[in-house]
């Protein structure tokens, strides 16, 4: 740890620090800075992660999580893997630097995946080197309005479907997961092309969100038979 004039910085465990828990469990943080996301990331993978969190008095008030990777394409720091993106919580500007030094001085490229206006889009140590859209769906009107926004092939697939008795339903149990999981390896190898993240991922966000009833895992099946799905 040190000391500086904005407060005390911290190295912790964000896993099982209650300190991270207190900054980022918030309007501030995210899925991906969670420590049940990362604690699932954790057991699969096996990551050390590490976060740094400058206090003021005992309160945690802004902090940023990474990870060394070691691999064949090198080492490097990364905030975060496995995740869309990994915004610091950063409650002044002035905060910034105590928090990151320390990660660009061990001399290792150091990657992050950010939104606009986070503080590693505005270091200018780091350069864009790729941008990706991020799409949301406001679920808050009624069910009438949001089927009357869809287009209309979509509305047509939905009643084709429904002739077809395809059926909605929520996952029950990890065989759902599983299930869920074939496909998903299915469409990324044949359609994309892409290497595929391991069961045993989908089966620790299970554990980790579906307790507290965070894990919506919805299916499409045809006499009970999964034929589609997708994950929140």
């Amino acid at each position: 740890m040190n000391h500086n004039a904005a407060g005390e910085v911290v190295a912790i465990d964000p896993v099982s620090d209650p300190r991270w828990a207190q900054l980022t469990d918030g309007p501030h943080g995210s899925l991906f800075t969670s420590g049940s996301w990362l604690r699932a990331l954790r057991r699969t993978y096996g990551f050390d992660f590490d976060a740094r969190v400058l206090l003021e008095g005992a309160v945690p008030v802004s902090g940023v999580a990474s990870v060394r990777v070691d691999d064949i394409r090198g080492s490097r720091i990364v905030s975060l893997p496995f995740c869309d993106y990994a915004d610091p919580v950063v409650s002044d500007d002035a905060h910034w630097g105590v928090l990151s030094d320390p990660l660009f001085e061990q001399g290792i490229p150091v990657r992050a995946r950010a939104t606009q206006g986070s503080a590693w889009e505005a270091d200018d140590r780091l350069r864009v080197v790729n941008e990706t859209r991020w799409h949301g769906v406001d679920l808050s009107p009624d069910l009438d309005a949001i089927w009357t926004g869809l287009g209309q092939s979509a509305r047509r697939a939905v009643r084709k479907a429904e002739k077809n008795g395809v059926e909605i339903r929520l996952a029950r149990d990890l065989s759902d997961v599983r299930a869920f999981h074939d496909l998903h390896c299915g469409i990324r190898r044949s359609k994309y092309g892409m290497l595929t993240q391991p069961v045993e991922l989908f089966e620790n966000l299970w554990h980790e969100f579906a307790p507290s009833e965070r894990f919506a895992l919805l299916l499409a099946a045809v006499d009970d038979v999964v034929v589609g799905g997708t994950l929140y």
